[in-house]
């Protein structure tokens, strides 16, 4: 009985799996700061008080080969695979990446470079103060009143 709810227990892992795969999504939610296990996976949010930009930077140059300044209200998601291009040995491994909103858990990244493996991904903060572009296209609705000073 016990082997056949762990046989059970590790088809509905697969399945699950598999269909993450299939999807295009992640298996590993997007949490800033990670998501506690070792999956080349990285989510930058941008904040009214914390706009960031990342850089990718190549270690054999110093060349930055990529810049997103990420939108505030935003998040971006970055991904690495390994090895994904084998045939070009320079720049063999893939970057995926994404920007959504932030909090998103889950979707596709629909942007993929190639990228080498000896390689920094780096964020620094912009000046604060900074707005999502939703609430910078707003009318600022005014009171139905006046008030009138003496």
């Amino acid at each position: 009985m016990r082997t056949i709810r762990t046989l059970c227990v590790c088809g509905l892992v697969c399945l699950a799996l598999g269909a993450g795969a299939m999807s295009g999504c992640s298996v590993a939610p997007y949490l800033e700061g990670g998501d506690g296990v070792s999956h080349d996976q990285h989510v930058y949010v941008s904040t009214a008080d914390q706009p960031k930009t990342v850089n990718l930077k190549d270690h054999r140059t110093d060349e930055v080969l990529w810049t997103v300044e990420v939108p505030v209200g935003q998040q971006l998601v970055v991904r690495f695979s390994n090895g994904y291009y084998a045939d070009n040995p320079s720049f063999s491994d893939q970057m995926r990446w994404d920007l959504m909103p932030e909090g998103k858990a889950y979707g596709a990244l629909n942007n993929e470079m190639a990228v080498p493996r000896s390689r920094t991904l780096d964020w620094s903060l912009r000046a604060p103060g900074e707005f999502p572009p939703e609430n910078a296209r707003k009318p600022v609705k005014q009171p139905d009143y006046v008030v009138k000073g003496d």
